[in-house]
């Protein structure tokens, strides 16, 4: 494995791998069958949060009582996907865009960063992309999607494509947290987009949480 500062050089990789950023802005590259759960300690999302008028999707910040602290997203439908994750008892620990990907797919190099990775309570971790599902009808996005899931599959994580939720099934999640059922809708779940980024779910419903991934990998 290597250890390069963000903006170094890259290198031809000639096993697949995962790149991790870390908080003092140094990046690991680690090959994927030697990946671990503590190779996340300390990371951060692979690319900064942006939020600029007229952007195409929405870019911010999530206040998670699962991690107690802040969980990025970039469009309306993570959020739902990391609201559910936040809610779910089973869950304890909720990373986004936990690395980047790279693997030699055909004749070229691919690049992949998944959305989030769930570490669950069992000790199964779940891989998480979102996608609309419109866009899985796309033969291209089928096959950028492809060869992440069979990676991690391989490597014995578990592997999500999350196109969005029944809207019951969301509207009781945004009720739990005290938030507008109006505000839920197919698909997504909009009644925290423009709540300040303290905002928590219900004092009530919160659960014992982990601060980061320690010990033990999987």
């Amino acid at each position: 494995m290597a250890v390069r500062r963000a903006g170094g050089t890259r290198r031809t990789r000639k096993v697949p791998s995962a790149s991790i950023r870390y908080d003092d802005e140094s990046v690991r590259e680690v090959p994927i069958r030697q990946l671990r759960l503590t190779d996340f300690a300390e990371s951060q999302p692979w690319r900064a949060v942006r939020s600029v008028h007229g952007m195409a999707h929405y870019s911010a910040k999530y206040s998670s009582a699962t991690t107690g602290g802040h969980v990025v997203y970039e469009s309306r439908l993570e959020l739902a996907r990391l609201l559910l994750a936040d809610f779910d008892p089973e869950v304890r620990e909720i990373i986004a865009q936990p690395c980047r990907l790279a693997a030699r797919v055909g004749d070229r190099t691919r690049h992949h960063v998944p959305d989030f990775l769930l570490v669950m309570r069992s000790g199964t971790v779940r891989v998480v992309d979102v996608k609309p599902a419109s866009r899985l009808k796309d033969p291209k996005i089928v096959e950028a999607l492809a060869w992440p899931g069979e990676l991690f599959r391989q490597h014995g994580w578990d592997y999500e494509i999350w196109s969005g939720a029944d809207r019951v099934l969301l509207v009781q999640d945004c009720e739990a947290r005290g938030m507008q059922p109006h505000h839920c809708s197919e698909g997504t779940c909009r009644g925290q987009d423009h709540l300040p980024l303290n905002t928590r779910p219900c004092s009530a419903n919160r659960r014992h949480r982990d601060t980061r991934v320690a010990g033990g990998g999987v």
